[in-house]
């Protein structure tokens, strides 16, 4: 049990990834702490989570000595999972986990090896959170995970006008679905009535010098760009 800061139970996890299909919002950086068969199987779960990038499994001890039978060791390893050895978890705190640094010693009643701490710290990143701030700043709604409301058949916030795409639309994402939804939104915003029967005035060089704006606008600016 962590000191500070609550950790998702692995089972809960599970069951919420069986439920989505695997489409949860858990951040690029996942961190699954244990060694048995339960952490195992969430480790491969997580791996498979959409966003999810990197996966991390620490233990206190060493991969010897994990409870976990060895084909799940051997499947979690061919995914990718990477694994932190003599690590035991104390606090998790603004999407990081601070740990001891182990080190093994003399066989204890279980035969497995004891762990002592070292005095050393080390800490690992479990996860990244949207900013919000920025999409509440320019009158966007957001969910309770910070991430904005969006139509997913237009790519359209609840602002006229303001569309998302890519990482900024549904978290962490490959560039393929970053084109994806690039394309759902200039269909979009090619159908608009304002859009189709507008004259064209803008250059090429003009847009791509916009490129990566984002910020609040008068009426008279936002009619403008319009």
């Amino acid at each position: 049990r962590l000191e500070q800061g609550e950790a998702k139970n692995a089972l809960e996890f599970l069951a919420d990834f069986k439920a989505n299909d695997g489409k949860l919002d858990i951040g690029k950086n996942v961190v699954v702490i244990g060694g048995g068969n339960t952490a195992m199987d969430t480790a491969r779960a997580a791996k498979r989570t959409t966003g999810v990038e990197h996966v991390y499994l620490v233990y206190r001890r060493t991969k010897r000595y994990m409870p976990a039978a060895e084909d799940e060791l051997l499947e979690v390893l061919e995914d990718g999972v990477e694994f932190r050895e003599l690590l035991s978890p104390v606090s998790l705190e603004n999407g990081k986990l601070l740990c001891k640094v182990m080190e093994l010693g003399n066989a204890d009643a279980s035969g497995r090896a004891s762990v002592t701490e070292t005095g050393e710290t080390v800490i690992v990143a479990v996860g990244e959170k949207t900013d919000a701030e920025i999409y509440q700043a320019n009158g966007i709604e957001v969910n309770e995970r910070g991430r904005a409301k969006y139509n997913q058949k237009t790519m359209e916030t609840g602002v006229f006008g303001i569309y998302l795409i890519g990482d900024g639309a549904g978290g962490a994402a490959t560039i393929v679905e970053a084109i994806r939804d690039a394309q759902i939104a200039a269909e979009a915003i090619l159908s608009e009535p304002v859009v189709k029967d507008a004259e064209i005035q803008e250059t090429e060089t003009n847009c791509f010098e916009k490129k990566g704006i984002l910020a609040q606008s008068s009426e008279k600016e936002t009619e403008k760009e319009r």
